[in-house]
């Protein structure tokens, strides 16, 4: 747990390095080391971390467009071109990355034929789009997605909505489009069209590089407001910081022990193999055998 921890971090802030050198490198057309090279360089130390950062290069050619307004159609050959450092580093590293995992044999292991897992991907976004909003069900772990004809259909409306909203919305305020494709780009590796361990479209620490993107649609729609609402915006982020304040202390006890840990992880999945096995085990452990009985059956 502490070693995802720390891999978090560290890919997440070689992700705001290499993105925030860019923009700056761009904006004061510094040389070619600094604009592109240092940028490279944190891109390459996050992808050493793990690769999940394969789609940057993706999310620099967005930031082309907003804030840096340095693509068009004309010269966007250029601005792809620009980028070989970035292409050569994503492709390399996701391919060393895929080619350990095939011989290990992870993305073979009781994973569904690609129409079932394509099939999931919008109750992924949807369940990606509900722990980023509204974080009130988290877990150390997560019980692989279940195709659903109602999570599929609502999934795949939302999905259409916002992409078509943010669409309609580009030219007067291109950083919506700019942020919501930022989200959807990032979710990319996550979102389950491979399965590869605990990437089956859950996992809220996946959704941390992604939200970025969000909180760039929402500035961006912040900046586009009359002053009067943006008053109001100001207001509704004041709200959410203390919401998500509250929600932090009261996810802190979740990490004083193990049984606590499996007990959380139960109240969201009840049915969870590993959390019954493992809470069953500690509560042998402390002596509270008819307690671990109860999880037995469920196991």
């Amino acid at each position: 747990g502490c070693t995802a921890g720390r891999q978090g971090v560290a890919r997440g802030l070689a992700c705001v390095l290499c993105a925030g050198s860019y923009v700056r490198g761009m904006r004061e057309r510094s040389g070619w080391p600094v604009r592109i090279g240092l940028p490279a360089a944190f891109l390459a130390a996050g992808l050493a971390v793990k690769p999940v950062l394969v789609t940057m290069p993706f999310v620099l050619l967005l930031l082309d467009v907003w804030p840096l307004d340095r693509a068009n159609r004309r010269i966007w050959p250029q601005r792809v071109l620009e980028k070989w450092p970035f292409w050569l580093l994503a492709a390399g590293f996701g391919s060393v990355s895929w080619l350990i995992n095939v011989g290990a044999g992870i993305p073979h292991a009781d994973m569904p034929a690609l129409a079932d897992r394509l099939a999931l991907i919008p109750g992924n976004h949807l369940t990606y789009l509900r722990q980023i909003v509204w974080p009130g069900t988290l877990a150390a772990l997560y019980p692989r997605p279940r195709f659903l004809p109602g999570t599929f259909a609502l999934g795949s409306a939302l999905l259409a909505a916002l992409t078509a909203l943010a669409v309609a919305a580009r030219r007067k305020n291109p950083g919506a489009l700019v942020g919501w494709l930022w989200f959807l780009g990032m979710l990319v590796p996550s979102i389950g069209v491979v399965w590869m361990g605990t990437t089956e479209g859950a996992g809220d620490r996946f959704t941390y590089l992604p939200a970025i993107g969000l909180s760039a649609m929402a500035a961006a729609t912040w900046t586009a407001q009359r002053p009067g609402r943006r008053r109001l915006w100001m207001a509704v982020g004041a709200a959410s910081l203390w919401a998500a304040a509250l929600g932090t202390m009261r996810q802190l006890p979740t990490w004083r022990d193990s049984g606590a840990l499996y007990a959380r992880i139960l109240e969201v999945s009840p049915w969870h193999l590993q959390a019954n096995l493992n809470r069953g085990l500690w509560l042998q452990e402390q002596g509270r055998l008819e307690d671990a009985r109860v999880h037995s059956p469920r196991v």
